[in-house]
């Protein structure tokens, strides 16, 4: 019996020690996992979690990528692994809107980058310096700054940041001016912002010519510069075609 179920848990799920895991999972789940089989990493849990992950994010699977990494929880990783399956799933929390929740994973990322060996290695896997697509750094401003208008807040994560060595004092200068140029251009557009007309906010002035879009929750119209890579402020048309996504590239 036992023999015959090892049998079918898969080659790369075996070797990467995910075969309790995978015994847990619908067969639902199981079908959409091997959808990216053949990409994923069999080197140790967290590398398979963290590329297959991957593959479903650049597949727009935000729902998959969030549930790998919810599903794993009781996996036992050491921080950095911890770290990175973490990291790849905040983008996904985003794109879902799932702004709470993206939230939270940036809190729990920061956090684990102040255990012992975490921001240590996360240096050494990208050339002595941090990542520019610090997921967990990057989409806690965007939250505070792009999904609840908080500029403050903006202001107060990059010196936070600085603080905690995640960004350099020159660059905090640099996206502190690029919020005051976003909160202004924000007035700007209520100021025009007159009678909604559609479902994503576009206004028209009485008689007049048709103004911009008024920007949703969680986005804005503005062609601005990204606070961060991967942090663009731009609308998502409900029925048109989507921005391109930044997918994470962990390196276990």
């Amino acid at each position: 019996m036992f023999g015959i179920g090892n049998r079918d848990v898969p080659e790369k799920i075996r070797e990467a020690k995910l075969s309790k895991w995978y015994g847990t999972l619908s067969d639902t789940d199981k079908v959409k996992l091997n959808r990216y089989m053949d990409g994923a990493d069999p080197s140790s849990a967290s590398a398979f979690i963290c590329s297959v992950s991957k593959l479903a994010n650049d597949d727009h699977n935000y729902k998959f990528v969030a549930f790998l990494a919810e599903s794993t929880e009781d996996i036992r990783m050491d921080g950095i692994q911890r770290f990175y399956v973490n990291e790849v799933s905040i983008p996904a929390l985003y794109n879902m809107e799932e702004y709470d929740r993206c939230d939270k994973a940036c809190d729990r990322g920061l956090a684990l980058l102040k255990e012992k060996g975490v921001m240590e290695r996360v240096l050494k896997d990208n050339g002595g310096v941090l990542p520019e697509s610090l997921y967990c750094r990057n989409y806690k401003l965007n939250v505070a700054v792009g999904v609840h208008y908080d500029y403050d807040e903006g202001d107060r994560l990059l010196e936070q940041f600085e603080k905690d060595g995640l960004i350099s004092h020159e660059e905090v200068e640099y996206r502190k001016q690029g919020i005051k140029t976003f909160r202004l251009q924000k007035t700007f557009d209520s100021i025009f912002s007159i009678k909604e007309k559609d479902e994503w906010g576009t206004s028209t002035l009485s008689g007049g010519p048709r103004l911009r879009p008024v920007p949703r929750k969680g986005v804005s119209c503005l062609s601005f510069p990204k606070l961060f890579p991967g942090l663009l402020f731009r609308p998502r048309i409900p029925d048109g075609p989507r921005p391109p996504r930044i997918s994470p590239r962990p390196s276990l």
